[in-house]
C-alpha cells in the first residue's frame, strides 16, 4: 500500500468518526467555557448533545497574552465548567476562575499531562535568556496527551452529571480511536523524515511534546514569550547550531518574529517555510486534525526524502 493512499483510508476513517459519532450540539444542558477553540472541540466530542460550549479566544489571538471582554466575563460566570490548558499557558487562567459561580468546576486540562522527560521547553538548544513558563506548555502536540487529556475532562463531565455517565465515556472510547487515528497519519506522513534529518528550525521552543513523540529535536530561535529574545552573542551561536546541523528549512509561527527569522535564515543560507500552528488553528481547516495536518504535512515536505 503506498503513503498516500495510507493517508487517505485514515482520514476517511476519521472523517467517519467526526460525522457520526461527534454530531453538532444543541444549546442546552452543561454550559461550558474554554480558554481554546481545541477544548471546545474536545468538549463538544465528548458531551455531544448534553452540552453547550463557548470559547472566549478570538480566531488568531495569542492565547500567552489574550484578555477577555465583559461578554465573555459573563460567559464565564454563567458556565458550569470552565476549561483552561494549564502549565502557566494562561496566566489570567486564576483571575477569570474567581468569576464562576460557587457551584461552576475549574479544569486545567494540562494538569493531567506528565512533563517532557527533559524537563525542557527544548530539545536539543539551551538558551541562556530566561523564559516565562519553566516548561513547553503545549502539549497538545502529542495526540496521546489529548487523550490524558479527554479522560480528565470526562471525570469533570460525569461530576455535573452523573446520569450520562455512560454515554460520555462510550464517547471517550470514540475520541480515544480519534486520536488514534491522527496519531497514526501524523507518523505515516513523516516517516520520510530520516532520522538524522529529524531537527525542527523553529521561532519558538514550543514542540518538547511534538519532539518526544515523533524523535525530533528542535533548534528554538526565540523564548517561549515575545520578550524572550535572544542576545546577539546567543543568535550567533543559534546560527553555528543551525549551520552545523545542516538544517534546510526554518519553520516560523504566525507570532513568531519574521525580521529575526529572516536574519537567521539568510545567515544560514537556507529557506523560510510556511508557519506551523501550535497555539491557533489553520484557517483551512480549524481543527485539531487540522492542525496535526498541516505541521506534519509541512515537515515532511521540508524536510522528508521523496518517494517514489
Amino acid at each position: 500500500m503506498t503513503l498516500l493512499k495510507q493517508i487517505k483510508e485514515l482520514a476517511a476513517v476519521m472523517v467517519l468518526f467526526n460525522v457520526f459519532i461527534f454530531p453538532t450540539f444543541a444549546e442546552s444542558g452543561l454550559r461550558i467555557v474554554s480558554l481554546h477553540p481545541l477544548w471546545t472541540e474536545m468538549a463538544e466530542s465528548i458531551g455531544g448533545e448534553r452540552v453547550s460550549a463557548y470559547t472566549v479566544l478570538p480566531e488568531g489571538e495569542d492565547p500567552h497574552f489574550f484578555e477577555p471582554f465583559p461578554k465573555d466575563l459573563k460567559k464565564i460566570g454563567q458556565c458550569d465548567l470552565l476549561l483552561a490548558s494549564g502549565k502557566g499557558l494562561e496566566p489570567y487562567a486564576q483571575k477569570l476562575r474567581s468569576q464562576l459561580k460557587p457551584t461552576a468546576r475549574f479544569l486545567e486540562l494540562g494538569a493531567a499531562i506528565p512533563d517532557p522527560s527533559t524537563h525542557s521547553v527544548s530539545c536539543g538548544h539551551d538558551h541562556d535568556h530566561e523564559h516565562a513558563h519553566p516548561v513547553d506548555p503545549h502539549w497538545w502536540l502529542d495526540p496521546n496527551n489529548m487523550m490524558r487529556a479527554a479522560r480528565a475532562l470526562t471525570k469533570a463531565l460525569v461530576g455535573l452529571d452523573p446520569e450520562r455517565q455512560v454515554i460520555y465515556e462510550s464517547r471517550l472510547r470514540s475520541y480515544r480511536m480519534n486520536m488514534e487515528i491522527i496519531d497514526k497519519i501524523t507518523k505515516t506522513r513523516i516517516q520520510t523524515v530520516p532520522t538524522d534529518s529529524r531537527i525542527l528550525a523553529v521561532a519558538h521552543p514550543a514542540y518538547a511534546y511534538f519532539c518526544e513523540a515523533y524523535d525530533f529535536q528542535q533548534i528554538p530561535i526565540e523564548g517561549l514569550t515575545e520578550e524572550a529574545v535572544p542576545s546577539a552573542l546567543e543568535l550567533q551561536r543559534i546560527i553555528q547550531q543551525i549551520k552545523d546541523a545542516a538544517v534546510p528549512a526554518i519553520f516560523p509561527e504566525l507570532q513568531s518574529n519574521p525580521k529575526l527569522l529572516k536574519v537567521v535564515a539568510d545567515s544560514c543560507g537556507i529557506t523560510m517555510q510556511k508557519p506551523l500552528y501550535v497555539d491557533s488553528l489553520p484557517p483551512h481547516d480549524p481543527s485539531y486534525s487540522g492542525l496535526m495536518n498541516h505541521n506534519a504535512t509541512l515537515i515532511a515536505e521540508a524536510l522528508g526524502e521523496s518517494t517514489p
